[in-house]
């Protein structure tokens, strides 16, 4: 499994959003939104800007991992920045295109 990365770039507007979706990633401070330490290999707290510490991996249950393009998606200062997820997050799993279903090359869901 590719180590996945999360950091937040310059331009946070403390709106919460991360926050109160994936508390145990997401932390406010003064000057915005730190990745919390518990959850990185490194064991800092940060906005992983500069260190771009991998997540811990085991640390986080997998429904909440899948859900991080959601969150970075979302974010309205567009901030959130991730490395090594693939596709899109849903805020369900359950409203997720089935893979059988998906067109090979463009990636999208046909018509059952």
């Amino acid at each position: 499994m590719a180590k996945r990365r999360i950091w937040i770039e310059d331009g946070c507007i403390h709106c919460g959003w991360c926050q109160h979706l994936v508390p145990a990633v997401f932390v406010a401070a003064d000057d915005g939104t730190r990745i919390v330490g518990t959850a990185r290999q490194d064991g800092i707290t940060s906005n992983n800007r500069s260190e771009r510490s991998p997540l811990r991996a085991g640390r986080l249950p997998t429904d909440e991992i899948d859900f991080m393009p959601f969150v970075a998606d979302g974010c309205p200062a567009r901030v959130i920045h991730l490395d090594g997820w693939s596709g899109l997050g849903v805020a369900d799993p359950a409203l997720a295109p089935s893979r059988a279903n998906q067109h090979p090359s463009q990636g999208v869901a046909t018509p059952a």
